[in-house]
């Protein structure tokens, strides 16, 4: 689906140039040239669509063919148009339109090759609640969606970036692999080994993400990492008793309200709610006593406009929590991981304004 969606956009482009350069032929390049361009490739845009839609493609794949169209066939329009307008000579204009036309595709090429790969560390000091035994702080790191199909650079610097923190625990709020059965037979050994290397005196902990079915997490989980599924693990850290609850995916089930209920009602303890999506948080009673809630899922929105911030998160709460980082939610402390990876699959694998992270909390 990714080779029909690219070559669309190329044939898109090449036929918006075509017919602008068809209906002018003979005079100079104008805004008309451009304007027939423009309606050429929104109807090769709609016709894609429709086709992809025949063939499966889903909302990550509608905004993949939206994505290339803009970056890729848009561009492709205005290189054609100014190459044309050589030979024939063209209006200030349409030159204009040409060139405004070409700015998708340098932001292109950042978000699909460069941004996904800045690699940041997202660090915060989270206040325990004044009930909590203890004095000492307890660092936490958060690896969310590593959601990748291999291990590269990226992904290795990923791990070791983590480790030179040096956590206490070490937390997987899930999707860890996202490939097919092939890729996942030939990529998901490696995928193990990298994941090996996780090491903290607490330990390392992971809940299931969307994308982490069974036969996925058999072949990339390794023996070093525990798996929490509506469980809750009693740590000792230094001075600090620490209970670290990890839910499945389903967040409104009774067995992920008996860990919340568990969670809030230890005055004792700093306790820790790892789920993969935020929206566990809003099933949290106002002030509940939970010292923090650590989660991924939203990638941050993986795009965010400047003023505004990511259009869309997938998830219920705030926008603005969504959008990744540490927030309070009805009193309730919550950590927002934008994620290492990146949505595979029909999506466009990009990343503006939201660089991928690694979260060092040091709660206490």
């Amino acid at each position: 689906m990714t080779w029909f969606i690219t070559i669309a956009a190329v044939a898109s482009g090449a036929a918006a140039v075509a017919a602008g350069a068809g209906a002018t032929a003979g005079r100079r390049v104008s805004m008309l040239t451009v304007l027939i361009g423009l309606a050429t490739l929104a109807v090769a845009t709609f016709a894609v669509l429709v086709l992809g839609i025949a063939r499966d493609l889903g909302l990550f794949g509608i905004a993949h063919v939206l994505y290339l169209q803009a970056a890729v066939a848009a561009p492709i329009v205005g290189v054609g148009l100014l190459a044309l307008g050589r030979r024939r000579s063209t209006s200030v204009a349409a030159a204009v339109a040409c060139v405004v036309l070409l700015v998708p595709a340098p932001i292109g090429l950042w978000a699909t090759h460069v941004a996904p790969f800045r690699l940041q560390l997202d660090e915060h000091r989270v206040p325990a609640t004044a009930v909590d035994e203890g004095q000492g702080t307890v660092r936490i790191a958060v690896m969310a969606d590593l959601q990748t199909a291999g291990v590269g650079g990226h992904e290795r610097r990923a791990v070791q970036e983590l480790l030179d923190t040096e956590p206490d625990v070490i937390l997987l709020p899930g999707d860890l692999f996202q490939g097919d059965t092939g890729t996942l037979a030939t990529e998901g050994p490696a995928v193990r080994d990298l994941l090996a290397r996780l090491d903290a005196p607490g330990g390392v902990y992971l809940v299931e993400g969307d994308v982490d079915s069974t036969v996925r997490l058999d072949a990339v989980v390794p023996p070093n990492i525990t798996r929490l599924d509506d469980q809750i693990v009693e740590l000792q850290i230094r001075d600090r008793r620490v209970l670290i609850g990890g839910t499945r995916l389903d967040v409104t089930a009774p067995t992920a309200d008996r860990v919340r209920d568990d969670l809030a009602n230890d005055d004792g303890a700093l306790t820790v709610l790892v789920s993969h999506r935020p929206d566990t948080v809003l099933h949290l009673p106002v002030d509940s006593g939970v010292d923090l809630v650590v989660a991924g899922h939203t990638h941050g929105g993986q795009i965010a406009l400047p003023w505004w911030g990511p259009p869309v998160t997938l998830s219920k709460v705030p926008r603005a929590v969504g959008a990744g980082g540490l927030h309070e939610v009805a009193g309730n402390p919550v950590y927002v991981s934008t994620g290492v990876g990146m949505e595979r699959g029909q999506a466009p694998q990009i990343r503006l304004g939201v660089p991928p992270s690694i979260g060092i909390l040091d709660l206490g």
